[in-house]
């Protein structure tokens, strides 16, 4: 599963790239994947560069809502847990309702860890950002 920031950056930039942009980050090569992205954006207009904009800063709350949102479900999950035990008779319906609620409560872990531990994808999109400000701000003057 990857980091909604990396989904992100494939959508914009192409999956071939990403993986690229993830091994260089590895060898801590950050100027190298700046100096790719601002060649690959070179070209676009002030339309285009603030429509990724806005598409990364959609993407960067929605990161941040995955994380706050995860505390809250861990409270309804608990809460949903104790009133199925202690409201409903022991049976199939229980049973396959805790499950379902397992299963999901599993779905969101591994999607909040996913989304705020990825470091490599965190620190792609601050390249990224860079890069569109940078841009942006040439093309302004």
């Amino acid at each position: 599963m990857t980091s909604v920031l990396g989904k992100l950056i494939q959508r914009e930039l192409g999956r071939e790239k990403y993986v690229r942009y993830r091994n260089t980050l590895k060898e801590k090569r950050s100027t190298d994947v700046f100096c790719d992205i601002y060649l690959s954006l070179y070209e676009k207009d002030i339309d285009e560069l603030s429509a990724m904009l806005g598409r990364l800063l959609e993407t960067v709350h929605t990161s941040v809502a995955i994380s706050k949102k995860f505390s809250f479900l861990l409270i309804a999950y608990v809460f949903l847990m104790g009133s199925l035990f202690f409201l409903l008779p022991i049976n199939v319906i229980m049973i396959s309702a805790m499950a379902v609620a397992t299963v999901c409560l599993l779905y969101k872990i591994w999607e909040f860890i996913t989304n705020r531990y990825c470091d490599r994808d965190v620190r792609m999109v601050l390249i990224y950002k860079s890069v569109l400000f940078h841009l942006i701000d040439n093309q302004k003057k």
